[in-house]
């Protein structure tokens, strides 16, 4: 960027810092007796579009974001970096769009159009499954969720597909981006996501023939097979969380040693073995 338009930029940004809603105004909305006094407050201090004449939320808070958005077009160097902004908003239309293509029902305004690929050029795309004119990774995963849906009617899952690429693209985003609050951003945003997914899983009672499925889809890609004989031995699945990652694994050796009756006289320790190992292992000794 140059000096002239860096001037620019911080000079545009610092006139819109006048906007901002002061102590006093926030006071004033938080003393409001409705939401529509406070929508009509926020409106009079120039938020939304007045030339509208009407009083919806949703109006007010889409008009914010295309000024905020064409404010950042005016001044940003390069609006690639806030790619993990968009994202979210490419993918649901990719997921809007399969969806009204597999199931054959039309859906109005459940598109955005302010984002790399409107909600008609996205639907088209996918009617044509033209999908390799889709950008970055997404082409892999709108042929695995289209298959998916047409094949198995799972709405579930497919937004299961469709919300972990779209997760995955936002991290990678966040680190191609080279500023730290970005990639923050995108990290703080993922492992948000990942709570709701939990909550929500809960919430409906997802029971283990959904997690099987999903792993089932994940294993026909990974082996290139298309059927999994369930015969042979049965090993528990077990799921572990820690922030941002899911670890999936098999359960080999059963319930601990010490549930297994094979110490027949206990008493309580000084301190567990797994404390004393870890202990153990910060220290310089070696047992060679």
């Amino acid at each position: 960027m140059s000096k002239t338009k860096y001037t620019y930029a911080v000079a545009r940004i610092r006139a819109l810092e006048v906007s901002l809603l002061t102590n006093a105004v926030i006071e004033q909305l938080l003393a409001c007796k409705s939401a529509e006094q406070a929508l009509q407050l926020l409106v009079e201090k120039g938020w939304g579009d007045l030339t509208a004449g009407t009083l919806d939320s949703d109006e007010v808070l889409n008009k914010e974001e295309e000024k905020m958005w064409q404010t950042i077009r005016e001044v940003a160097p390069d609006m690639h970096v806030f790619d993990v902004l968009s994202l979210p908003k490419l993918y649901h239309n990719l997921k809007a769009a399969i969806k009204e293509v597999c199931t054959e029902v039309e859906n109005k305004n459940i598109f955005y159009d302010d984002c790399e690929i409107s909600g008609e050029e996205m639907f088209a795309l996918v009617q044509n499954k033209e999908f390799d004119k889709l950008p970055g990774n997404m082409p892999a995963t709108a042929r695995e969720a289209f298959d998916t849906l047409l094949h198995t009617r799972d709405g579930q899952l497919c937004d299961l597909i469709i919300d972990r690429a779209t997760l995955e693209a936002m991290l990678e985003a966040g680190k191609k981006s080279g500023e730290k609050i970005i990639e923050e951003y995108a990290q703080t945003a993922v492992a948000i996501a990942d709570i709701k997914i939990a909550v929500r899983s809960q919430k409906t009672g997802k029971n283990a023939e959904f997690v099987k499925k999903a792993m089932v889809k994940r294993m026909e890609k990974a082996y290139g097979k298309s059927w999994f004989e369930e015969d042979g031995a049965s090993f528990p699945v077990r799921v572990t969380f820690m922030k941002d990652e899911a670890v999936i694994g098999l359960d080999t050796t059963g319930i601990s040693l010490h549930k297994r009756g094979y110490r027949q006289n206990t008493a309580k320790a000084p301190i567990s073995e797994t404390l004393a190992a870890a202990l153990i292992m910060l220290t310089p000794w070696r047992k060679d």
